[in-house]
């Protein structure tokens, strides 16, 4: 991958570079052919030791846009944001996972693997957000790898995979898949337990509350799920407390619903609230919510 940016000469490929010879601001992460991109937004004062903050967008790709935005918020922490690029050609369906024969989570993955050895920063766990279709994306890679999300985000998914039995084979539920050896269900089934303790908020703008040309519809999502974003964002927090008390656990899923906000990014983003619930330094107990 090579950086893009006004920063000094690249060093020497026989050692990682210094996360601190990137000069503060946006930086575009060019990549080969198959492989993700990303928009990086680099703080004046970086600590390599916090967990980014992964920022994943909706099917209108607004990589750059959403690392832009929450750009100040994470400079604060000096918290570096990373924000992949699944562009159309390679990566049609990210949101589901499998795009096109390819795996879009092992494709983030080996993204984060890069970044941690060119800016010399740990990866090993994010903060993990995701808009709309990059939400839908978000709490999928959470499900397959747990152990690599510190905190979970997702913001206005169209829809969710469903915890509770009878919804079906990945990405609609957790069940087998007939067509695998070991399906992407089976492996979401069996992380579920670490999932459900991963400190997650599920947001949703209030005014998003019916369904779009971008609204996946039939009779048996509707039916579980709801209608729109927001009756599906409240079903989806009460189906993850219902598995997590099955379990005997306490649920850490939180629903916030975002005021005067309807299915756009910036409305979303305009309280505030959202970048501070995606950044897990700021303790979110502390934040004056609406309900």
């Amino acid at each position: 991958m090579h950086v893009h940016s006004a920063a000094p000469p690249a060093p020497s490929k026989t050692e990682p570079p210094e996360a601190s010879r990137l000069q503060p601001g946006l930086h575009h992460l060019s990549a080969p052919t198959h492989s993700l991109s990303a928009w990086l937004a680099v703080p004046e004062h970086l600590n390599p030791s916090l967990s980014p903050l992964v920022a994943v967008h909706g099917v209108r790709r607004g990589a750059r846009n959403q690392a832009r935005q929450f750009m100040q918020a994470a400079h604060e922490q000096g918290r570096l944001v990373i924000a992949p690029l699944f562009d159309t050609h390679h990566w049609f369906g990210y949101q589901r996972i499998l795009a096109q024969g390819q795996r879009a989570d092992l494709a983030l993955l080996r993204l984060l693997e890069s970044v941690s050895f060119q800016l010399g920063v740990s990866t090993r766990q994010v903060a993990l957000f995701g808009y709309s279709g990059g939400a839908q994306f978000a709490h999928r890679f959470a499900m397959l790898h747990p152990h690599r999300v510190a905190q979970l985000c997702t913001c206005a998914a169209g829809w969710y995979t469903w915890v509770e039995a009878g919804a079906g084979a990945f990405p609609r539920g957790l069940e087998a898949s007939a067509r695998r050896r070991l399906s992407l269900g089976e492996v979401a089934a069996a992380n579920l337990g670490r999932f459900l303790q991963i400190p997650t908020w599920v947001t949703v703008g209030a005014l998003d509350n019916q369904a779009d040309a971008l609204t996946r519809r039939d009779p048996h999502l509707d039916a579980l799920q709801g209608s729109h974003r927001l009756k599906r964002a409240q079903r989806w927090v009460q189906a993850l407390h219902s598995a997590a008390a099955s379990r005997g656990m306490q649920a850490s899923a939180q629903l916030h619903v975002l005021p005067d906000a309807g299915h756009d990014f910036g409305q979303c983003m305009r309280s505030g609230a959202l970048a501070q619930l995606a950044l897990p330094a700021l303790a979110p107990a502390r934040l004056r919510l609406a309900a």
